[in-house]
């Protein structure tokens, strides 16, 4: 696999003004269709395309010395700028530099006078997709040369269904591997099954949204039937209660095991199924109650002196813990 392909030179007079200033603004590629000295044409008729492109690199491009960067097997070269912004310029692509102090020097002294980027361009089309480096250089007629092809692999056709897909320069590849989590030098294929798993777990997580767990989530009109029935069957249980409430309470009076007085005060204590069997297994072990019963004094012969107790008044002597004797003193 090509290093770089589709890359291509071309070079511009870096313009001073009266004082040898070096400038922070400089034209980096020409407007619309060009045609270089060796007669291949490039266009730039998409520079926004250029500059969205290196926005999304997050990179500065880095200006070195004929193209050093570029070159295989090239290490340690230092820079002579760095490009900071780029800007259209009625459809040039300008750019601002951050020139290093002996660059700066340089230039201001013209021993370097030119700059020539590096551009990547479809072969199909011959349009302009974005930039890659540049250099100051001292061939200023060269305004289309590719690189030496001493240093560079011919560039590989791209059809019309790829046009735009370019090659990363390391900074960009290392910074893709540790977005990625992997190690700087991955091979292409590990980034590729990487960039795929990220694909799939996005799908995934698409496709759980869309179709939820059913053993953890229910539709919201199922929700809403379940609890209207739920309500429902606990309001038919709640009145069903109530209902054996009040008929056991009414047979315990009717059957004399309560004061028909404290008929309210039993309807009140009982709030729950548990209630209930509580005062049913209270009542069944009571007797009824002595005020219930007619106490049969009016049968007594008061003619007898102190009348032997009634069955109702022993009854009533035992609840309150009372001899014959003691109940008949207090009786009177």
């Amino acid at each position: 696999m090509n290093k770089n392909p589709h890359l291509t030179s071309t070079s511009h007079e870096i313009q001073l003004d009266g004082n040898a200033a070096v400038p922070a603004w400089i034209e980096l590629v020409p407007a619309g269709h060009v045609v270089g000295r060796d007669g291949r044409p490039f266009v730039n008729d998409r520079p926004e395309d250029v500059v969205a492109f290196f926005v999304r690199s997050e990179l500065d491009l880095v200006i070195d010395y004929e193209h050093a960067t570029e070159k295989e097997n090239v290490e340690g070269v230092p820079a002579a700028g760095w490009i900071k912004e780029l800007e259209v310029r009625d459809g040039a692509i300008w750019g601002r530099v951050e020139w290093t102090p002996p660059a700066a020097t340089r230039i201001s002294n013209r021993e370097f006078r030119f700059i020539s980027p590096v551009l990547w361009h479809s072969l199909a089309t011959k349009r302009v997709l974005g930039l890659a480096s540049a250099a100051l250089t001292h061939k200023p007629n060269l305004k289309m040369t590719a690189l030496n092809s001493a240093h560079l692999s011919p560039p590989e056709e791209i059809d019309s269904k790829t046009e735009g897909t370019v090659a990363m320069k390391d900074e960009q590849r290392k910074a893709l591997c540790q977005k990625l989590g992997l190690a700087d030098e991955a091979s292409d294929t590990s980034i590729l099954g990487a960039v795929e798993g990220m694909q799939n777990a996005v799908t995934k997580a698409q496709n759980s949204a869309l179709t939820p767990d059913p053993g953890k989530f229910v539709p919201m009109d199922t929700f809403n039937l379940m609890k209207d029935r739920a309500e429902k069957a606990e309001n038919t249980s709640a009145e069903a209660l109530k209902g054996d409430i009040e008929k056991a309470v009414n047979t315990a009076v009717e059957a004399g095991k309560i004061a028909p007085g404290s008929k309210e005060f039993y309807l009140k204590s009982c709030n729950s199924q548990e209630d209930l069997e509580s005062f049913n297994t209270l009542i069944a072990g009571s007797a009824p109650a002595a005020v219930t019963t007619p106490s049969e004094l009016d049968k007594a012969n008061p003619d007898k002196g102190k009348a032997a107790l009634s069955q109702d008044e022993k009854a009533v002597a035992k609840q309150l813990g009372l001899t014959d004797e003691e109940f008949l003193k207090q009786r009177g």
